[in-house]
């Protein structure tokens, strides 16, 4: 099975990196780990997934947002970026 490297960001509603984000990823291909990964200073976590349909989620302080994205190989094979931003508080 071929895996794509993801870089993905989380930003806050004010598009700042946001350090400690829980970021998890539940593939439609493939059983992957029942884990979640956290964001560094720079805002960002690298991860090596299966190519296919893929949901990414990031949690910070009771706030979370989803994405759903492809992923296929690129030409060049750089990693694929995917960005976050949470939503404002309610």
């Amino acid at each position: 099975m071929e895996h794509i490297v993801v870089i993905v960001r989380v930003q806050s509603p004010e598009g700042t990196p946001v350090e400690g984000a829980s970021v998890s990823f539940e593939s439609a291909v493939a059983v992957l780990p029942e884990i979640a990964l956290t964001t560094g200073p720079d805002g960002t976590l690298e991860a090596k997934l299966p190519a296919g349909l893929t949901r990414v989620r990031a949690d910070f302080s009771g706030l979370h947002t989803v994405t759903d994205i492809n992923l296929s190989t690129t030409e060049d094979h750089h990693p694929v970026e995917i960005m976050l931003k949470l939503p404002p508080s309610p």
